[in-house]
């Protein structure tokens, strides 16, 4: 789980999302955004892989496309499309 809290890749994601929330449109941003966008995604893959790997031994099942929302009722997301950065 990421999560976004301020700063400049809030910023981004925020003016690249859709009306419904649902993944990023690098149409909406200007050619200079949507570098910045693509680099600050690398840097957060970079962190996620480095810790994965460490605990890769782990017997650890988590089934494709789930993830949980916080608010009023848990849900399962619908699958999206993987965004290469």
């Amino acid at each position: 789980m990421v999560s976004l809290r301020d700063g400049d890749l809030e910023r981004y994601v925020r003016s690249a999302e859709g009306p419904e929330h649902r993944g990023i449109d690098f149409k909406r941003l200007d050619p200079a955004e949507k570098r910045r966008l693509r680099q600050l995604l690398r840097e957060r893959a970079t962190v996620i892989r480095a810790n994965l790997e460490a605990k890769s031994e782990q017997e650890e099942f988590r089934p494709d496309d789930f993830a949980i929302v916080q608010g009023d009722a848990t849900q399962t997301l619908e699958s999206s499309r993987r965004c290469s950065v």
